[in-house]
């Protein structure tokens, strides 16, 4: 399954069957920024982890209610 798929806690992302959190998504994004030297998409990738920060590590099995 590849798609967002709708949760009471707000929507979900999976890519081949896998969540993907958007940290982790910040992180290859921010890895790409640096690659590229391009700050504006650094800053973008670290807001997504400064966001999701509280969910880590970022895995299924360790899903949190929102705010905890």
């Amino acid at each position: 399954m590849t798609g967002i798929a709708r949760h009471p806690w707000g929507p979900r992302l999976y890519v081949a069957g896998r969540r993907v959190h958007h940290g982790s998504a910040g992180c290859v994004l921010a890895l790409a920024g640096l690659a590229r030297r391009d700050l504006r998409t650094v800053a973008v990738g670290a807001a997504m982890i400064a966001h999701d920060v509280r969910d880590f590590p970022w895995r299924d099995t360790d899903n949190h209610e929102p705010g905890h």
